[in-house]
């Protein structure tokens, strides 16, 4: 009976471990300077960013099954599940950039166009467009300025003479009627 007693005390013990080490991994994004120092000594960006993990997690864990995703269009990076030490270790590598928490966010609306108040009557600008057909949407950033480097366009070519639209600088947008 001894011997029962103390399989269940030390399988109870290692399953509350287990459920303790688990529960202190979080998810978080890892955005990685694109052009890293080590970057060009791997065959691959998933590779490099495994040598990432390799570094942080300790040896007697796989520090694969910890990486979740590479990103390498919108921006350079990992998503990882990370223990807080884990998490200071990747902060203090000279081609991280940050590292944030991977939140779930809620959807507002399903139905877009009611959103957005656009009808799809046959006499709405939605109906007469295709309904937005071939229209593709990529990265969303609301924390758009004018100051910011992405819309200094020294360096870029002239318009080209066949192009037909106007510019209208410092006009704000009004979506009033």
């Amino acid at each position: 009976m001894t011997i029962m007693k103390n399989l269940f005390f030390y399988s109870f013990l290692y399953l509350v471990t287990i459920h303790v080490t688990a529960s202190a991994l979080q998810t978080y994004i890892v955005q990685l300077h694109p052009h890293g120092v080590t970057s060009s000594s791997f065959t691959s960006k998933a590779q490099w960013h495994l040598s990432f993990l390799e570094q942080a997690v300790p040896l007697d864990d796989d520090p694969s099954s910890r990486l979740l995703y590479s990103y390498h269009s919108a921006m350079e990076g990992f998503a990882a599940q990370l223990s807080e030490t884990e998490l200071q270790f990747l902060q203090k590598l000279p081609d991280v950039i940050a590292i944030r928490p991977d939140q779930l966010f809620q959807i507002h609306t399903t139905y877009s166009y009611k959103f957005l108040g656009l009808s799809p009557t046959s006499s709405g600008a939605w109906y007469k467009s295709g309904f937005g057909r071939g229209t593709i949407i990529g990265v969303l950033d609301t924390g758009v300025w004018p100051e910011s480097p992405s819309f200094d366009d020294s360096g870029t070519p002239a318009v080209p003479k066949k192009w037909r639209g106007i510019c209208q600088e410092g006009q704000e947008f009004n979506s009033s009627p």
